[in-house]
């Protein structure tokens, strides 16, 4: 009977301690059809879930299809909904996750505009990078232009500024190819 009881308040407190640690936010997606499906888990490290306008320290799990931790990756989450995007950004044939944690721009949430951290998947590597250059820049599409995105955010009270960038990947870099937008003029 000790030892029941036992087991009910161990399961119990982690229970609570799991909850107390705020949600988690899952998705699926096949990366390359070599690799197969990954499993992706944003979990709140903080006490609470996300808020807007408040940092909450996270940690991006990334799962390979047996189950087996791939890799972690520590996160700031600013906005109350994140959540993931998968798109081959760079034209390399692998898909790339976009995990949209921030708020972007000028007068940061003010707008509708979000950030994402970027992760590109490194085939070398066999495992997700994140893109200083592209992280929290925006919302990210994919350009006409193979391997390029554009890069969409807040710049001004009334402009949105557009940057297009080009992935090199013999450099294995971004490079800005153009930008257009802004502040709309006053007349």
């Amino acid at each position: 009977m000790r030892n029941l009881l036992f087991v009910i308040v161990l399961a119990l407190t982690q229970a609570a301690e799991a909850a107390s640690h705020g949600e988690v936010i899952q998705a699926e997606s096949t990366i390359s059809p070599q690799l197969g499906k990954f499993r992706f888990e944003l979990r709140s490290l903080g006490a609470s879930p996300y808020k807007l306008w408040e940092s909450t320290p996270a940690e991006l799990v990334v799962y390979r299809q047996s189950g087996e931790v791939l890799q972690k990756l520590p996160l700031d989450v600013e906005i109350s909904s994140p959540w993931f995007e998968f798109v081959d950004l760079n034209g390399d044939g692998y898909v790339d996750l976009l995990v949209y944690n921030a708020c972007a721009g000028f007068a940061l949430c003010a707008g509708p505009t979000r950030a994402a951290d970027v992760l590109i998947f490194a085939p070398k590597l066999g495992r997700f990078v994140k893109s200083k250059t592209l992280s929290g820049r925006g919302e990210i599409t994919k350009s006409k232009a193979k391997g390029c995105v554009v890069a969409n955010y807040k710049s001004g009270l009334a402009g949105y500024t557009d940057e297009e960038w080009c992935f090199d990947i013999k450099t294995g870099r971004w490079k800005m190819v153009g930008s257009s937008g802004g502040e709309a003029d006053d007349e």
